[in-house]
């Protein structure tokens, strides 16, 4: 039970990290609380919904890893790849070319925004794959 608490705790932590990424909602207090009823059946399906939202969670996690994957191929792509930087940055000069300085500042803005992400994925990536790594760690 000892292992299943602290691999719970890990996964959660790698998870609420993750869900600002994937849009994931998962309630920190899951994963951390300890039931406070000192009745055996209460404490065993207590223990029995912990597990299974350990069960549910690790189910989740390849294919965050997958999306996370995909994401950073996308943008690292050339300008032909749509939704890469390189393509985003061509866009730009192609509205400011065209006179469009209003579209040119918003497609910049996003170039941005991505380049941020983009040096966040690799951390979310480790991040997951330490929860997979517990998740397999605790039969899960």
């Amino acid at each position: 039970m000892r292992a299943t608490s602290r691999a719970a705790t890990i996964i959660a932590t790698a998870v609420l990290s993750v869900g600002l990424v994937t849009g994931s909602a998962v309630s920190a207090s899951a994963a951390t609380s300890a039931p406070e009823s000192t009745t055996t059946s209460e404490a065993t399906t207590t223990a029995n919904q912990r597990e299974r939202r350990l069960e549910l969670l690790c189910a989740r996690v390849p294919n965050a890893i997958s999306r996370i994957e995909n994401l950073q191929e996308r943008l690292a792509g050339d300008a032909t790849t749509r939704g890469s930087l390189l393509w985003l940055e061509a866009k730009a000069e192609q509205a400011r070319d065209a006179g469009r300085e209003e579209l040119a500042t918003a497609l910049e803005n996003r170039v941005e925004v991505r380049t941020e992400l983009a040096e966040l994925l690799p951390q979310r990536i480790e991040a997951l794959q330490s929860a997979q790594m517990s998740c397999d760690e605790a039969g899960l």
